[in-house]
Formats: structure tokens, C-alpha cells, sequence
């Protein structure tokens, strides 16, 4: 879709200028919609340097297109741009600062940058949004235990447990947590 700008003309300079604002919002529209959508194909497919690419031009269109600087964020990391990725993670918290996903997927770099504390905190926000989200629960049951937190970390994956209890990787980071804590 696009938005149509009204062309209430006085003149013809008029006229031809808010025609031509028209044409460039919907072509910046329609680019940004079709990068993206070119940028999810390219990414599903392991194309991550296309779907980069494609991202990229996407942002360029709209610096406020969340989505794209979201999924730009996921694959630098999983590139291993961590740096990149972190700038992209901070800019998507920017934009929407309440996300539940990206709160989680920022706080899973950061835990395997070795910035625990800093996880923990991403993980909390998450659930302070959404209190049945098990991944968040998950990703601070890790960051407290890898922190030396062993009980709060039980109690997080406790509290993951509760929401998906027929995970069993949960179950496993529990016993772990149980090991270290001494039991």
C-alpha cells in the first residue's frame, strides 16, 4: 500500500510538485516493501549476505522500519558481527522499545558476548511485557546462573516450566542449575 498525498492544486507548479511527492512516497514504499520481503526469501534461504543487502536498502528507504533493522540485528549475530548486531538491537529497541523479541534476542547476544548482567537486565524487561514469555524466563535463568545466582536461576527456569513444560532443554538447564547449586 501507499499513502496518497491530496492534490489540491492552485497552480500547475503546484500541482506537478505534490504529483511528485506522491510518486516518491509510493516508490519508497513500494522499494522498502519489496527489499523486505526480497531480504525474508534471501534470509530463509541462508543467503545471508543478500538478505543483508536487501535489509540494508530496505532501512535506507524508511530509517524507522523496524522489522528489517529487527532481522538485520539477528542475522549480524548469527554471522558473527557481534558489534553490528548490537548497534542493530540497540536502534530496534529504539524503535520499539517495549518488543518482547527483540528484548530476548539482544539479551541472547549479550550473553554470548559474556555480558551477563547486561542479558539478565534485557530478559527482565522482557518479561516485565510479557510474563509468560519462557524464553525470556529461559534466557535469565541462564544469565543468573552463568552470574553464580543458582537459586534465582532455578527459580527462573522453574518459572519457564510453567509455561512450557514439555520442553526438555528447559529441564536440562534446571538440573544444571541444581548441580551447581549443590543438590
Amino acid at each position: 500500500f501507499y499513502y496518497s498525498l491530496p492534490c489540491i492544486a492552485l497552480d500547475a507548479d503546484t500541482k506537478q510538485n505534490v504529483n511528485t511527492e506522491t510518486v516518491s512516497l509510493r516508490t519508497t514504499m513500494t522499494e522498502k516493501a519489496n527489499a523486505f520481503q526480497a531480504a525474508l526469501q534471501h534470509h530463509k534461504a541462508g543467503q545471508l549476505v543478500e538478505a543483508a543487502v536487501l535489509y540494508e536498502t530496505a532501512i535506507a528507504a524508511n530509517p524507522e522500519f523496524a522489522d528489517a533493522v529487527v532481522n538485520l540485528a539477528a542475522l549480524r549475530a548469527a554471522q558473527g558481527d557481534f558489534e553490528a548486531a548490537e548497534k542493530c538491537f540497540a536502534r530496534a529497541l529504539e524503535l520499539l522499545p517495549e518488543d518482547t523479541v527483540t528484548l530476548v534476542n539482544y539479551g541472547n547476544l549479550l550473553q554470548r558476548r559474556g555480558d551477563h548482567e547486561a542479558a539478565a537486565t534485557n530478559y527482565r524487561s522482557a518479561i516485565s511485557h510479557a510474563a509468560d514469555l519462557a524464553a525470556a524466563h529461559v534466557g535469565l535463568g541462564n544469565a543468573l546462573l552463568s552470574l553464580g545466582h543458582f537459586a534465582d536461576s532455578i527459580d527462573a527456569f522453574n518459572k519457564a516450566l510453567e509455561f512450557t513444560p514439555d520442553d526438555i532443554s528447559i529441564y536440562n538447564s534446571l538440573g544444571s542449575a541444581w548441580l551447581a547449586n549443590g543438590y
